[in-house]
């Protein structure tokens, strides 16, 4: 199931992001600490309903932000 669309709310150093990757291969390249790990990590978070890197929650929500938020839009395959 293709991932049409990604938002990311108060994860580690993400305040907020929205991503629309294109269809095949997207590449994430950025300097050290801009939040490719996190981008992961909200992936793996939507399929696997929890992280690679800890177990508790807490360690996951940026600090001074919000609540944590990730949601994602997926292509099913239903004509609607």
């Amino acid at each position: 199931m293709p991932l049409l669309e990604l938002s990311i709310e108060h994860l580690r150093n993400l305040q907020r992001v929205t991503l629309k990757p294109g269809p095949g291969i997207n590449v994430v390249w950025g300097p050290n600490a801009s939040g490719k790990t996190s981008l992961l990590e909200a992936v793996h978070l939507l399929g696997r309903g929890r992280s690679f890197r800890t177990r508790d929650w807490r360690q996951l929500e940026r600090w001074g932000g919000g609540p944590l938020r990730v949601v994602g839009h997926i292509d099913d395959g239903r004509v609607v």
